[in-house]
């Protein structure tokens, strides 16, 4: 009979001694847990509009569709509070309020540090001059501008009627400061900044003789949005700006998606495939009201006036006044436009400074209508409550006849005309209809020869203010100095008011000045027939949130974020070969990527998990509910501390706040190991190989091969199964090892299968068991 001794050292894992770790992928994991990375789908928000941008350069930009595109990227010096009705202006480059001099000349702004443009290039004083100096030059105040370049289109808005600058100079006081100079005192100057025409761009970055051109190039600026490319007629592409001076936006990707047809742009969003318009169509309201998935904002009014202009020229005021009165304005709101819009009160829009809508603006009064006829010596006689007689005089010998124009293909225009042809009528007064193409009308409406102003008798225009101040428009629209006035009007007290408000910085008394002007203009000139402000609305997709509404219709992007999103990282986690009698740990990490507050109701084990894991939330004073703001996280420390020998498994159960993942499951493992300086004592094993093919029981103790005291588990007189079988040419070992935890009952903690020719040693740091002879 042979004797064998078998010397089994355990390395490094006793379950699993026949497979070869890679170490690397330990490292790793590690890193992983320490550093986590969080990810998650890029949150991307699609506008749809109605055109793309037709100018990309702030200094030639005079339109919804190009300002839509400049203001997500290019910021000024001062901008409105667009989440407040009154639009309130707040400093955005500017890092306060400025102060003006005694004189009103000079105007001193500090600007905000710490601002980077999209280029890397820091946003300084001198960045400022440039902007507003290149401004000048394509307003050609210096005369310099060469005939091939056009001057700019928002020339008209930085100069005085008489064609002198607003802004004499820009003063560089020091990086952070600079003083306007101005010609003339000038009370709406902070409201001129907050135009997307003063806006700062890179001067790294800008041709400063020539305009950036729209389809080739770049638009860089401070914004939240870095301008990424223009593809003609398709769409506009841009991205968050991470290093933007008030933090990044929550919406990393934005497409303005151009979608010229209004049904199919409204049908995109009920579809799905775009998230924002502006305006919606009114057929398409109760749709979107209906619909869960699509928000429908009512903002109130619409900044943007509409109104039937009348030639004062041609037109006298008492002839206006009639007009005024005889006109059915329910009609138009509730018939033309579906009850969507409000009767304008007064030429100032509610929601623009100084506007007073408690004067007796005109109303549907027939009577009155004809009574101002009979003072002008028309009808005298007629019943003034009877429609007849007045109806056959305009259908014989009408008291006047003017001309509506309108340009073709416009149907609430050309329905506007049936509507004066119905209700002018009733005063005696004929209308003939005069249509045109668009280009036609509005060079009759400029007065671009062979054209002529005074080719139009009687049209309807809309009016959208530049900037929140009551002169953008009042002084657009009455000055007899402006180019934008339309209806010819020429009041001298008018005319002297509004040139006072212009200079007037105080505030209650600028306020003075525009009630008279309001007053006069709708109880005494009648210059235009006031017609409506829309109802403003907006519609978006239902996971968005944040966004501000506003009358002057501006779209900014920068505040609105999607919905709450719960994204955890990692889902799974192996601690792999744990120290017996030690403890690791790992940090999963709970993020909020949405723009809503995220409630955490609970965090705990599954029910059968392993007792071997144990976790706590980072900071530890964390209660629940647990309220993660948007765009933060929390820790959750995960400790695996092995009772016994072999592998257990956990599910570590999220629960949140999260409409589309209110669970979330991370999967947990953890492997054990005794370290290499653990050995069992040799046993005797009688019998030939070819013998050995039945359960040998032995028992074994461990002890500590360099003297340290025993650890608290013991393996000693516990029994160590080992299974042989020789085929003749390999030996295979198959052995179990029961392990007793301090309060566990006994268990198999594993097997593990190994196979011998000879008497090999094998690397022991593999893993491998070493059989030796003797």
């Amino acid at each position: 009979m042979k004797k064998y001794r078998i010397l089994i050292c355990i390395m490094l894992i006793i379950i699993l001694a026949a497979f070869i770790y890679d170490p690397t992928e330990i490292n790793k994991k590690t890193e992983e847990a320490e550093n986590p990375k969080i990810s998650s789908s890029p949150v991307r928000l699609i506008f749809g509009t109605i055109s793309g941008n037709f100018s990309l350069d702030p200094h030639n930009s005079w339109d919804y569709a190009s300002f839509d595109v400049i203001d997500q990227v290019v910021e000024t010096l001062f901008a409105y509070n667009l989440s407040d009705p009154e639009l309130n202006i707040i400093p955005r480059l500017a890092a306060d309020f400025g102060t003006w001099s005694g004189d009103g000349l000079n105007y001193t702004v500090s600007l905000r540090s710490g601002v980077t443009f999209h280029d890397g290039l820091e946003f300084v004083a001198s960045a400022v001059l440039w902007n507003f100096e290149r401004l000048a030059y394509f307003m050609n105040v210096s005369g310099t501008l060469p005939p091939e370049n056009s001057t700019s289109i928002i020339s008209t808005l930085y100069l005085w009627p008489d064609g002198k600058p607003i802004i004499n100079s820009t003063i560089i006081n020091n990086n952070y400061e600079v003083k306007f100079v101005l010609n003339r005192k000038f009370a709406p100057f902070e409201a001129l900044l907050c135009f997307s025409g003063s806006g700062i761009m890179s001067p790294l970055s800008t041709p400063s003789q020539d305009y950036i051109n729209t389809t080739t190039g770049d638009l860089v600026g401070t914004g939240p949005f870095v301008y990424d490319e223009y593809i003609e007629d398709y769409e506009v592409n841009f991205h968050g700006y991470t290093n933007y001076w008030a933090g990044a936006p929550y919406i990393d990707e934005l497409t303005f998606s151009i979608i010229q047809d209004s049904t199919a742009r409204n049908q995109a969003l009920l579809g799905g495939s775009i998230d924002f318009i502006k305006t919606p169509d009114n057929l398409f309201l109760q749709n979107f009201r209906d619909s869960a998935a699509i928000t429908l904002v009512d903002a109130g009014q619409d900044a943007t006036i509409y109104s039937i202009g009348m030639n004062n020229r041609i037109i006298n005021v008492s002839f206006r006044e009639a007009i005024s009165y005889a006109i059915n304005y329910t009609y138009i709101i509730d018939e033309l436009l579906g009850g969507e819009a409000v009767r304008l009160k007064s030429p100032i829009p509610l929601g623009i400074t100084y506007a007073n809508w408690s004067l007796n603006v005109p109303i549907l009064n027939l009577t009155r209508a004809r009574q101002v006829m009979q003072s002008m010596g028309f009808g005298v006689g007629f019943d003034v409550n009877n429609d007849t007689e007045w109806v056959d005089q305009e259908s014989t010998s009408p008291f006047a006849i003017f001309n509506y124009s309108y340009n073709i293909g416009n149907i609430f225009r050309e329905d506007m005309l049936d509507l004066l042809q119905d209700n002018l009528p009733k005063i005696g007064i004929r209308v003939i209809g005069a249509a045109m193409t668009w280009q036609d009308f509005i060079y009759k409406l400029f007065d671009v020869p062979p054209h002529s102003r005074d080719q139009l008798e009687l049209f309807w225009l809309g009016w959208a203010p530049d900037y929140n101040d009551p002169s953008n428009i009042i002084n657009s629209l009455f000055s007899k100095n402006s180019i934008n006035n339309f209806a010819q009007v020429d009041d001298d007290l008018v005319q002297d008011w509004m040139e006072e408000a212009l200079i007037t910085i105080n505030p209650a008394e600028r306020k003075v000045l525009y009630d008279k002007i309001q007053q006069r203009l709708i109880e005494v000139v009648f210059p235009w027939a006031w017609g409506y402000v829309r109802k403003n609305y907006d519609a978006y997709s239902s996971k968005f949130f944040g966004f501000h509404s506003n009358p002057m219709d501006k779209v900014w992007f920068y505040p609105v974020y999607s919905e709450q999103n719960i994204v955890v990282s990692p889902l799974s986690y192996d601690f792999v070969e744990v120290e017996l009698g030690t403890s690791e740990s790992t940090n999963i990490t709970i993020y909020n990527s949405g723009g809503v507050t995220l409630e955490i109701t609970d965090i705990r084990f599954k029910i059968g998990s392993c007792g071997d894991f144990a976790q706590k939330t980072l900071p530890v004073s964390t209660t629940f509910p647990y309220n993660i703001t948007p765009y933060s996280n929390i820790l959750v420390q995960v400790n695996y501390t092995p009772s016994h020998l072999g592998s257990c498994s956990a599910i570590l159960e999220i629960i949140s706040s999260d409409p589309s993942k209110p669970l979330v499951e991370v999967q947990l493992t953890g492997r054990t190991q005794i370290v290499s300086n653990w050995l069992i004592n040799e046993v005797t094993l009688d019998g030939d190989p070819e013998e050995w093919t039945d359960t040998i029981p032995y028992n074994i103790s461990l002890y500590h091969a360099w003297g340290w005291s025993p650890p608290t588990y013991q393996l000693s007189d516990k029994v160590l199964t080992i299974r042989f079988k020789n085929d003749g040419e390999w030996l295979y070992m198959l052995y179990e090892v029961p392990w007793f935890g301090p309060e566990s009952p006994p268990e198999a903690a594993g097997l593990s299968y190994h196979n011998f020719s000879g008497n090999p040693q094998t690397n022991s740091d593999s893993g491998w068991v070493g059989l030796g002879g003797g």
